[in-house]
């Protein structure tokens, strides 16, 4: 069965969507489901996050880096996206900043 998005999804729904899309390793389809949901809830810390996990799992660092630190700017003790940080740093060959961020 193809998953399918309804004209009158939410942002939450969006979400609920685009985690379903990366589950089914999806992630272009996810990653613009989750940029969909952050357009309608720009301040959803945890969709900006997921979005930062999303571009990391599909090797896209630079992005991922980007959206963690806006995470962390708003959530200085969310660990989660401090190792996603890190992660996105390493793979970025930023290896003095991954240090400072672990």
């Amino acid at each position: 069965m193809a998953l399918e998005r309804d004209a009158s999804f939410s942002a939450r729904d969006h979400s609920n969507y685009a985690m379903a899309l990366q589950g089914c390793l999806r992630s272009e389809e996810a990653i613009t489901a989750f940029s969909k949901a952050l357009d309608m809830a720009p301040a959803n810390n945890t969709f900006v996050f997921n979005l930062a996990a999303c571009y990391l799992n599909n090797d896209q660092a630079e992005e991922a880096k980007d959206l963690f630190i806006n995470v962390i700017k708003q959530d200085s003790k969310n660990l989660e996206a401090s190792i996603g940080l890190g992660i996105a740093q390493i793979k970025l060959l930023e290896s003095a900043e991954a240090y400072d961020t672990f």
